[in-house]
């Protein structure tokens, strides 16, 4: 009620989580980075995907584990973070992952990571489909390449 009308019935869902994964087109591709971690340390930083000089979206294929990196797999995304890493699960390829970080992204408020350690026995899989769970609640399944 606001005084003038009155609501008798109104049905809403509510929810501690509602994951949702960002894309670059609106179709799937995932906005994501991924993380080398040499046997050092040392961090480096790829976009899974970027444009090319046409403006076109062009894959840069994952590599996991060149050399003794870790490879992680970064995705952004909303509705997450309460969930926290221990009620959060990333397949990939139908392949079990091990996420270890799910939550804030840091300054940008509502703006959620999922960090996701890639198992080696995905390498040469091409295309793949990745689906995040939270809460026992999908997120929109997104696409990355593997080399």
């Amino acid at each position: 009620t606001n005084g003038i009308v009155t609501q008798t019935t109104n049905n809403i869902e509510v929810s501690t989580v509602a994951p949702g994964l960002l894309t670059l087109n609106g179709e799937g591709l995932a906005a994501a980075e991924v993380v080398q971690v040499s046997g050092g340390g040392t961090q480096t930083v790829q976009q899974v995907y970027t444009t090319n000089s046409s403006n076109a979206i062009v894959a840069n294929p994952i590599a996991i584990g060149t050399g003794g990196a870790s490879t992680y797999l970064v995705l952004f995304g909303t509705g997450i973070g309460p969930g926290g890493t221990a009620l959060t699960s990333v397949t990939i390829n139908g392949v079990a992952t091990t996420v270890v970080y799910a939550g804030s992204a840091g300054a940008d408020t509502g703006l959620d990571q999922v960090n996701v350690l890639l198992p080696a026995k995905l390498v040469g899989s091409g295309n793949v489909n990745v689906q995040l769970t939270v809460e026992g609640l999908n997120a929109n399944p997104v696409q990355v390449t593997i080399q």
